[in-house]
């Protein structure tokens, strides 16, 4: 397949060669969403599944695994019947980018011998948690050879390079509620005299010098210490991104499962879900486009077909879920709260900010009891906050069932996250038996 100069090499992954990657290894993999979808890509191609390129005509055949990705941040996986390839799917979606400080490149100065660079808040970040950490710089930049054309490429420091220190607490009242200034109290201190040099230590080997002033750059600091266990029996992990890196790992083992599924499956893996929409978000055309595709390139000429195949469908919206916190229990509705290693959460809300509906809640109760895989609810408290997911984004643009459930986290948006590496687990086995499982009949109201 022909592929341009603006198309991605396969990064430099610190995964192992298996098929299917750990979980440590997986979130060591992915300090930006362009690396993590790296990592889903890779392993699917491992794992058998043909790559398509939207601009290309599509060839598919009934038991086919095939893949397609937008902006190298967004990516959709399809594995087909061998019998009826487009009876009602069984999806699941998840995001595959989370709050993060993003360098303000233009922005470069030296203060005293040193580079400063402030950043912009990227989503919902946790902002403390940031300060007096080794950061290093991930993300892409553009190039130009030594022929003079143009061509992107994934970078990710090996090292710390970038601090951001907090002032002296006898300076600032921190432990009162200080409030940082993003534009001003929160720019990166790195250890460079210029921004010549800095930007010297991004350019990967092989290419010639880029003028700093000129280079174009999408870079992210990023938690430079990698995902750790915590305990023995019953461990958490602790690690930077498991809000969302949880369910897409779980989305990503079911996918690759042995099994040969009886119905449509797929998996979403989306950016922009902390920000908004784009054209390779939730709520582009990205999935309807995919899907349609699909019908026309299997036969399928009736207008009829592809929304016959939703109306039929069933979405899991895959997200993490607040966890019942123990120093804070005034903050849950207890007989509501989703506990940390208790599996993972069904969450409602009355004003949708999930997307669960009465009747996918029904369906995916009956295949957690089959599978003998735990499940609890999740529901915030009447007067209390919570977050929202793709969900109701995708509910909506398709018109299908859709159930939210997610791994519970603690410091959700933090810059270090912990769940139970159990409740990953059995996210894993729950999506692969909701995949794979023998038919279960939907059913409407009466």
């Amino acid at each position: 397949m022909h592929r341009t100069a603006w198309d991605f090499p396969f990064s430099q992954s610190i995964m192992s060669a298996a098929k299917i990657p750990s979980l440590v290894e997986f979130l060591n993999a992915s300090p930006t969403q362009y690396h993590s979808t790296d990592a889903i890509r890779n392993t699917l191609l491992n794992n058998g599944f043909v790559w398509l390129d939207e601009r290309e005509e599509w060839q598919l055949v009934p038991g086919g695994k095939y893949f397609v990705m937008r902006n190298d941040s967004s990516l959709l996986a399809i594995r087909l019947a061998e019998k009826a390839p487009l009876s009602g799917a069984r999806m699941a979606v998840s995001h595959t980018d989370s709050p993060a400080f993003k360098l303000r490149f233009k922005d470069a100065e030296v203060q005293n011998g040193m580079l400063r660079i402030p950043v912009e808040i990227y989503g919902g970040a946790s902002n403390p948690t940031w300060l007096d950490r080794p950061l290093k710089v991930a993300g892409r930049i553009c190039l130009r050879d030594g022929m003079g054309n143009l061509q992107i490429r994934k970078i990710c420091g090996s090292a710390p390079q970038a601090v951001i220190p907090n002032p002296p607490i006898h300076f600032v009242d921190l432990n009162g509620g200080h409030r940082f200034n993003q534009q001003t109290q929160l720019a990166a201190c790195l250890p460079y005299p210029t921004l010549q040099e800095f930007v010297d230590t991004l350019v990967p080997e092989g290419f010639p010098q880029q003028k700093a002033e000129e280079l174009q750059a999408e870079l992210f600091l990023a938690d430079s210490e990698g995902a750790v266990i915590i305990g023995d029996k019953t461990p958490f992990i602790q690690s930077t991104h498991l809000d969302n890196l949880t369910s897409c790992y779980g989305i990503l083992k079911a996918l690759c499962a042995p099994q040969k599924p009886l119905r449509t499956v797929v998996g979403g893996f989306f950016d922009l879900e902390e920000v908004g929409l784009n054209f390779q978000s939730a709520g582009s055309n990205f999935l309807w486009s995919t899907l349609s595709r699909v019908a026309a390139a299997l036969g399928e000429t009736s207008p009829q077909a592809l929304p016959r195949m939703l109306a039929d469908s069933l979405c899991l919206s895959i997200d993490v879920a607040h966890a019942f916190h123990p120093n804070f229990p005034e903050l849950f509705d207890k007989p509501m709260a989703a506990a940390v290693g208790h599996g993972p959460a069904l969450k409602f809300h009355a004003n949708q900010a999930y997307a669960t509906t009465f009747i996918g809640a029904a369906l995916l109760r009956e295949i957690a009891r089959d599978a003998e895989i735990p499940l609890q609810d999740f529901l915030p408290r009447s007067d209390g906050h919570c977050g929202s997911t793709i969900g109701r984004i995708v509910a909506g643009a398709l018109g299908i069932q859709t159930v939210d459930i997610g791994v519970a986290i603690w410091a959700m948006h933090s810059i270090r996250e912990t769940c139970a590496v159990a409740d990953v687990d059995y996210l894993s086995a729950l999506v692969e038996k909701y995949y794979f499982q023998g038919v279960t009949e939907s059913f409407q109201p009466s």
